[in-house]
């Protein structure tokens, strides 16, 4: 049977090589792995993130993450769970104290970018997380610029950062493309109303 996200996946379009390698890594590992979602399969796991817009797709939400200090998407594991898109509704809330019903699904709920890279090894309280794999399924959302946001203990800042000049903000490298495809008008289809 084909899992949630491997039906969303037949139906993305990736808008570089680079996107598309990723697809084609995500699409072979999940016919593969018996375990894709879980943080415990420390070969790699599909992590979730929210592309979080203003209307005027100007500005989108970011977090500081308190480990690296980097200004990120709001995101992270799936704990397990197939449902990626519902992961990254839980991150948006977690992280950015943002809840679905203030929560406008763009693309229909589609996916708006992938991409995979290397988690470092790292120590952890449990002991040595060995380098791994994240393939990170980011789904997009718009919201009201003057919704309150809600900074989570595992951020250090939480804020609206305005598209322009964004790179030099310390701005994870990683995100450069979801920038480039919000300016160029792929985020513009009228909003999806919000899933239940």
């Amino acid at each position: 049977m084909t899992s949630p996200l491997a039906a969303l996946l037949e139906k993305f379009s990736p808008q570089d090589d680079e996107e598309a390698a990723a697809l084609a890594q995500l699409q072979q590992f999940l016919a593969h792995s018996p375990n894709p979602y879980g943080r415990d399969n420390l070969v790699a796991h599909v992590v979730a993130d929210a592309w979080i817009v203003n209307p005027a797709r100007t500005h989108v939400v970011l977090v500081e993450h308190a480990l690296n200090k980097t200004w990120m998407a709001p995101g992270g594991h799936c704990d397990g769970s197939p449902d990626v898109f519902a992961a990254a509704l839980r991150e948006a809330e977690e992280e950015a104290g943002l809840t679905g019903a203030q929560l406008r699904p763009l693309l229909g709920g589609g996916i708006f970018d992938l991409n995979s890279g290397h988690v470092p090894l790292r120590r952890k309280d449990w002991g040595i997380e060995p380098v791994h794999v994240h393939f990170d399924v980011c789904f997009a959302f718009e919201a009201d610029a003057d919704t309150p946001l809600t900074v989570s203990h595992e951020s250090t800042g939480l804020k609206w950062a305005a598209l322009d000049g964004i790179e030099a903000q310390g701005f994870f490298g990683g995100h450069i493309r979801r920038i480039h495809k919000t300016r160029a008008g792929r985020l513009h289809a009228a909003p999806e109303a919000c899933r239940a």
